[in-house]
């Protein structure tokens, strides 16, 4: 009968086959023995114990004493399993251990040496790996990061180390990181820009200003005010500046001076008389009941007559100053130069009134130089 056991001192000493051979051995009864095996291990392993009846040569009617028993080697090895059969009384346990040097499930895998300054584990006698510390998995292939580490956001590719994913920061990687350029916001999750109240836009780099602020006419560069622009005034920006110096006026729209009634000048500081003479209404004023004084561009007696552009030689304005109207016969910016004489037949029409000669005409043959 073959009796595996792991408490005993074999006296035969111990036997080696390579499967499939079989290993037999005569014992007595309630006897133990230790029979070693080396072989190429597999994916699993299997293990058939008989025992023989003595006082027969063949097997008792009932058959073996001890069923066939097989483990996977994912299991663990250096383990002892043990598989019981009543009826015989036979017992058998049995493990599997690599051979000195090799550790892994198919004990390939070479153990490392003593001076090997990146082992994760140590082998045993029989080859199991007992992992260093700060490793940890059945193979030792995880490394155990710093106390503390965020297991969602850090990783550690060494054992003690805390190394943040993409988009998390800090010690411990706990803290999340903002979108790039947010200048007042914060984050619940990585890339957010959620804004601080009194700001707004994708970077929250916009203040919202005072509320009731004119949107045009008015702006903020911090939350809960309104600066005005340029021309504007008021606590919400809506009102007009008019002109500096505007004494008795205001605006319609900034930088202008529209006098009160009774005043007038450029900047409503003149007070304005009612007029006794006949003045005109919008070209003149009285600052005195009987004395009509002209606005710019204006003249005589009424101011309802135009003022011609300065420098206008032969030419006048209509109904409005600074013009330069030629009188027929000249041209020019200034009316200063004669206009051509048309030579051609009398249906063409010119620009110009060619002014009338006195004495004899061209057909006379006369010089007009």
């Amino acid at each position: 009968m073959a009796l595996l056991q792991k408490n005993f001192r074999c006296p035969c000493g111990k036997r080696r086959t390579d499967l499939p051979v079989t290993i037999s051995r005569t014992v007595a009864d309630q006897q133990g023995g230790i029979l070693l095996a080396r072989f190429v291990l597999r994916r699993s392993l299997a293990v058939a114990t008989t025992a023989l009846n003595p006082a027969s040569s063949s097997f008792e009617s009932k058959g073996p004493t001890a069923a066939a028993v097989s483990s996977s080697l994912a299991n663990g090895y250096e383990t002892w399993r043990e598989e019981s059969r009543q009826g015989g009384r036979l017992s058998v346990e049995f493990r599997v251990t690599c051979a000195e040097g090799f550790t892994s499930s198919t004990c390939t895998e070479t153990c490392p040496g003593p001076n090997d300054v990146n082992a994760r584990f140590n082998c045993t006698e029989g080859g199991a790996k007992i992992c260093l510390e700060g490793w940890s998995g059945s193979e030792c292939e995880r490394a155990i990061c710093r106390s503390g580490c965020s297991n969602e956001h850090g990783y550690c590719t060494r054992p003690g180390e805390c190394r943040c994913r993409l988009g998390w920061q800090g010690v411990d990687c706990t803290q999340c990181s903002r979108l790039p350029g947010c200048l007042h916001g914060s984050c619940n999750t990585a890339f957010e820009c959620n804004c601080e109240p009194g700001w707004t836009g994708l970077f929250c780099q916009r203040p919202i200003c005072k509320k009731g602020c004119h949107p045009t006419r008015g702006f903020c560069d911090k939350p809960d005010i309104c600066s005005c622009r340029f021309g504007w005034k008021g606590p919400n920006c809506e009102e007009c500046k008019p002109l500096p110096g505007c004494v008795n006026g205001s605006c319609g729209a900034p930088l202008e001076c529209i006098c009160k009634p009774g005043w007038t000048g450029l900047f409503c500081h003149i007070r304005q008389s009612t007029c006794t003479v006949d003045c005109d209404s919008e070209n003149g004023y009285c600052e005195k009941p009987d004395e009509c004084r002209c606005r710019v561009g204006w003249t005589g007696p009424r101011c309802s007559q135009c003022v011609p552009y300065p420098g206008c030689v032969h030419g006048d304005c209509t109904d409005k100053p600074w013009e330069c109207n030629c009188q027929p016969g000249w041209t020019g910016k200034l009316c200063d130069r004669p206009a051509p004489i048309a030579t051609t037949d009398a249906s063409v029409t010119t620009n110009f009134t060619t002014p009338e000669l006195n004495g004899p005409t061209l057909s006379e043959g006369t010089n007009t130089d």
